[in-house]
C-alpha cells in the first residue's frame, strides 16, 4: 500500500485562501464562508481546485492508495474536503476513482513538525531504539484553522 502525505498548513495557502476571501486569517474565512459570504465561498472553492489538482497530479503520477490531508488549512473541514474529493476525479483521468481514498490525518497542523522529526530521526545512524513513535507523543489542540 502506497501512501502519500501532503500539509496544508503553508503559509502560502493561508495567504492566498484569507486574502482571496478579504479575511484576515483562514480561521475568519472559515467563518465568513459558512455564513453565506460568497467572496469567502469562492476563496474555499478555488484553493479546493488547485489542491485537487495538484493531488490528481500526484495520484496519476505516484499511483498511491492513500493520500492523507494535514496542516492548518485542512481543519476547515467541510469547506474544502468535499470539494476536493468531487474535483481529483475530474483531473486524475487515467485513474480509477475506487483505487485510491483522501483522508484528513489525524495530526491536523503539526503533521509537517511531526514528519520532519521523524524523516531526521530515521536518518541517524543505527537503530532509533526508544524514540516515541506518533500515537506515544501528546499533541495540542489542532481542531482550529488558522
Amino acid at each position: 500500500m502506497a501512501l502519500l502525505g501532503l500539509d496544508l498548513g503553508g503559509t502560502d495557502t493561508k495567504i492566498v485562501v484569507s486574502a482571496r476571501a478579504g479575511a484576515p486569517s483562514v480561521r475568519q474565512a472559515a467563518v465568513a464562508a459558512r455564513s453565506g459570504d460568497t467572496r469567502a465561498v469562492r476563496a474555499f472553492d478555488e484553493a479546493a481546485q488547485w489542491i485537487a489538482m495538484g493531488i490528481a497530479n500526484v495520484i496519476t503520477l505516484l499511483n498511491p492508495t492513500v493520500v492523507f490531508l494535514g496542516g492548518g488549512v485542512i481543519g476547515s473541514g467541510n469547506l474544502l474536503l468535499p470539494r476536493i474529493r468531487a474535483a481529483v476525479p475530474e483531473d486524475a483521468h487515467f485513474v480509477d476513482e475506487s483505487s485510491y481514498a483522501i483522508i484528513v490525518g489525524s495530526l491536523g497542523r503539526w503533521a509537517g513538525a511531526i514528519g520532519a522529526a521523524e524523516a531526521a530521526r530515521d536518518s541517524l545512524p543505527g537503530e532509533p531504539r526508544d524514540a516515541p513513535k506518533r500515537d506515544q507523543v501528546a499533541l495540542p489542540d489542532n481542531s482550529s484553522a488558522g
